[in-house]
């Protein structure tokens, strides 16, 4: 529970949804895959975009992903100067033009 200071009540916290997810496949403990299939198997998760962001550029793991749902796939480049040009791609994309589900 947390206190609210401006008007000194008690309110029930309320879940984090998140706009989007930024999935790696290899985590530890249960992986990306594993990890995609339960989002998309939650209901209170689904439409959360997933986007596979991972090293491996595999066509076997970025069929499987698209499978499982994902929304999109990048593979890690090599480079800082790579990993800002994504970010603002998927800032751009996701979170400036896409149309979203309401966060909850």
């Amino acid at each position: 529970m947390a206190l609210s200071a401006c008007h000194a009540t008690i309110e029930e916290p309320r879940p984090n949804r998140p706009a989007l997810i930024l999935l790696d496949l290899e985590m530890p403990g249960l992986g990306g895959r594993e990890t995609l299939a339960a989002i998309r198997r939650d209901l209170s998760l689904r439409t959360i975009p997933v986007i596979v962001f991972t090293g491996s550029g595999d066509d076997l793991d970025i069929t499987r992903c698209y499978e499982l749902g994902a929304n999109s796939y990048f593979t890690k480049p090599n480079s800082m100067e790579g990993y800002r040009n994504i970010i603002r791609i998927l800032e751009t994309y996701w979170l400036r033009k896409a149309e979203l589900p309401p966060r909850d």
